[in-house]
């Protein structure tokens, strides 16, 4: 898998069943090839019975902080990146808002 991380690109699917280590095995690769990630846990929604463009923008907001956390070195690259998201509002305390434009 790690091999294939650092390849050419292309789309891995991780498929099995419930609790069987998926996103472990997604995670640990991620981490020995050394790639910046953000992994969006839609888990964490689960429990509610809809889900707006608000929530899924805090749950994205939460991952791209930690992403900016663990990784001082990613900050400028991804903020350039995310300047070109319609909707989104940088902040440069955090690294990042979520901005609902109407």
């Amino acid at each position: 898998m790690v091999s294939f991380l650092k390849g050419d690109g292309g789309i891995a699917l991780v498929t099995g069943l419930r609790r069987t280590g998926k996103t472990s095995l997604v995670l640990t690769a991620l981490n020995v090839a050394d790639i910046p990630h953000v992994l969006v846990d839609g888990y964490a929604l689960a429990t509610e019975p809809y889900i707006d463009r608000v929530d899924f923008l805090r749950l994205l907001e939460r991952s791209i902080n930690r992403l900016l956390g663990e990784r001082k070195s990613s900050r400028e690259k991804l903020q350039e990146v995310l300047k070109a998201v319609r909707g989104l509002r940088l902040n440069r305390i955090l690294g990042f808002s979520e901005g609902v434009s109407q």
